[in-house]
């Protein structure tokens, strides 16, 4: 084991450790929602120099009930200190975003994902996939998600939200004689999920394309950044999504 790894595991559990005592200092409630939503969580936060959005992920990781007690964060923490310093040097150490991520698992299932996450040296993207494999998209926890009250706004969520989804697309769907890059691609899936996928690819760049159109509309002036192109993929006679390489 290497000094420099030695560190990185014991600033991980520092660092851990301090965001749960954190937690344990911001106000009980009987709803994070009721707290997050009457702004209690975030006076509290502003207190002691956090964001409303850390305060409430502290608070949760300090609840007892859907977050980690006193005990289990600490054999948490000694798992990680048995385990990670022997790792390699490059690989990721398990960290406060790990748990709060860990945190929209039911506790009846977190235990064992937590250990694989630790002695697999995931990266917090491994552990968000794991959890969506395992567990589904919709989960237990998490904040309700902030709708903006103006229609621009709305768009540009919705702008965003497209072009990560093209932009997911456009790393994964490869042709079958493209060299792999080290990730699954939509040729390891099934065709029927292809399809599906390839076709909520034509119908999100539309969208896109409209609200983009919309927003130009409303806001002359705003800057736009490089836009898709659709590229044909000539073993699958569809279409798939790549980033255009020239400006408009």
């Amino acid at each position: 084991m290497s000094t420099a790894r030695i560190k990185r595991v014991a600033d991980a559990i520092r660092g851990i450790k301090d965001f749960h005592a954190t937690g344990r200092q911001l106000p009980p409630k009987a709803s994070h929602r009721e707290a997050y939503n009457q702004g209690t969580i975030q006076a509290a936060g502003e207190q002691i120099g956090l964001s409303a959005e850390a305060a409430r992920q502290a608070r949760q990781l300090a609840d007892p009930q859907g977050g980690y007690t006193t005990t289990e964060l600490r054999e948490l923490c000694a798992f990680i200190k048995d385990t990670q310093p022997d790792q390699d040097d490059a690989l990721p150490v398990l960290g406060k975003t790990h748990l709060i991520r860990l945190l929209s698992v039911p506790k009846s299932r977190r235990a064992a994902l937590q250990r694989a996450a630790v002695k697999g040296a995931w990266s917090t993207a491994r552990l968000e996939s794991e959890i969506a494999a395992k567990c589904g998209t919709r989960r237990e926890g998490g904040r309700k998600r902030q709708v903006p009250h103006d229609v621009v706004g709305l768009l540009v969520q919705l702008e965003g939200a497209c072009e990560g989804w093209r932009r997911l697309l456009a790393a994964v769907d490869q042709a079958a004689t493209e060299e792999k890059v080290g990730h699954a691609v939509l040729a390891d899936l099934p065709e029927d999920v292809r399809r599906h996928a390839r076709a909520a690819g034509r119908a999100v760049a539309a969208l896109q394309e409209a609200v983009t159109d919309e927003l130009a509309e409303r806001r002359p002036n705003r800057l736009v950044r490089q836009p898709f192109r659709e590229v044909v993929d000539e073993e699958e006679g569809g279409t798939k999504t790549a980033v255009s390489r020239s400006g408009r």
